[in-house]
């Protein structure tokens, strides 16, 4: 999408929420304090420095000089991660016309506290997650477009986690063992289960009737299998 954007010669910056994961320290104090088997690592909502994305994000959106982009490197410390230091971070001197902002949770919407109360009999944790998901709520007002894309099976993420960390390991740097996957991925499973259906069928949290939305499914190649998806799933005014 970047390179398209840039064909027509508009200015794109990509971001994903993943770069505002909290550093490795303050995660492991997160997971020291709660206790909660879903936030022991990055990942589920709460893991994120929601100041700093919500700084940067009207840094870009209302320009007043050049950004400092956090960026995270998901190959330290064996493959758990970490922020990049504040050198290594992208610096944007020039406004863009156009941000993609990717994230896998981007668009939950937060449930009821009764109907966590009976999912959390089965889903262990994800009552803490929930409460946290709504403080989520002033980076999806931010969005000006909404594209989603969809999956048959969010078993998927198993295969596409193992490859992206296959990957890292033939280029020589740390990754995580396939047992390590597994188990990083496991904790993405309960806010899946919990939260996909809803995003799909409803759209994203705080979505104003007036904001476009483009839902594209995809298989586990990653290739839109819906030719007519670029049509047919486009709501705007």
């Amino acid at each position: 999408m970047a390179a398209l954007f840039n064909f027509e010669s508009k200015q794109c910056l990509t971001v994903s929420i993943d770069d505002f994961y909290l550093t490795k320290v303050e995660q492991d104090a997160l997971a020291e304090k709660t206790r909660n088997p879903l936030l022991r690592f990055r990942g589920n909502a709460g893991s994120h420095d929601l100041s700093l994305l919500e700084k940067t994000l009207a840094s870009l959106k209302y320009w007043t000089g050049a950004v400092r982009v956090p960026r995270y490197n998901k190959s330290l410390h064996c493959g758990r991660g970490d922020r990049e230091t504040i050198d290594n971070w992208t610096i944007v001197e020039e406004q863009p016309d156009v941000v993609i902002l990717e994230g896998w949770m981007l668009g939950f919407s937060p449930l009821a506290d009764k109907t966590i109360e009976e999912i959390e009999a089965h889903e262990v944790g994800i009552a803490d997650v929930n409460s946290n998901l709504k403080e989520y709520k002033a980076v999806h007002e931010n969005v000006d477009v909404w594209i989603v894309l969809t999956v048959e099976d969010a078993e998927m993420v198993r295969d596409w986690r193992l490859e992206a960390e296959q990957r890292m390991r033939k280029s020589g740097k740390p990754a995580m063992t396939d047992k390590e996957v597994d188990e990083f991925v496991s904790m993405y499973m309960p806010a899946y289960r919990t939260y996909l259906a809803n995003l799909y069928e409803d759209g994203p949290d705080s979505m104003p009737s007036h904001v476009p939305l483009l839902k594209i499914p995809v298989n586990r190649s990653r290739f839109p299998t819906d030719p007519d998806a670029l049509k047919n799933d486009v709501r705007s005014d």
